[in-house]
C-alpha cells in the first residue's frame, strides 16, 4: 500500500494496533463495542483525588462483579482510541471521550494523537 491508500477495513489489523506494537503478546486496543459495554456495564463517579494521589478522573465500578477501573483526566477530559475504524472512511477511527459528566464515542482522523487503553485478549 502507498500512503493515502484506502484499504476498506472496519477493524485495525494486529500489525496496525498500537497496543500490540508497544506491549506485544495478546495486548490490543479495545473495539468500540467493548468500550460501549464498559461504559454501560459500570456505575461511574467523578473522583477529584483518586486514592490520595491528587489525580482526578472517572472511577467505574462493574455492575456485575464489582471490579473497578479508573480513567485519569488531563484537564477536563480523557480520550482514547479504539481499534474500530470508521466504516465510511478507514482513515478515521472511533475513539471514546469521557468528560466529567458523560462518556461518548466519536470518530477522528487516525493521524491525530490520542492515548490508548490496552486490553488483554484471553
Amino acid at each position: 500500500k502507498q500512503r493515502g491508500d484506502v484499504d476498506s477495513l472496519f477493524q485495525l489489523e494486529p500489525v496496525d494496533d498500537a497496543a500490540r506494537a508497544n506491549w506485544g503478546g495478546l495486548w490490543r486496543m479495545p473495539t468500540r463495542e467493548e468500550v460501549e459495554e464498559l461504559k454501560n456495564g459500570c456505575d461511574w463517579e467523578w473522583c477529584k483525588n483518586f486514592e490520595g494521589t491528587g489525580i482526578q478522573g472517572k472511577l467505574g465500578t462493574s455492575k456485575s462483579n464489582g471490579n473497578k477501573i479508573f480513567f485519569p483526566f488531563r484537564e477536563n477530559y480523557v480520550s482514547f482510541w479504539t481499534s474500530t475504524l470508521n466504516p465510511d472512511d478507514c482513515r478515521k477511527a472511533c475513539y471514546s471521550r469521557s468528560l466529567t459528566h458523560n462518556m461518548n464515542s466519536d470518530v477522528a482522523p487516525r493521524k491525530n494523537s490520542m492515548e490508548i487503553r490496552p486490553v488483554f485478549a484471553k
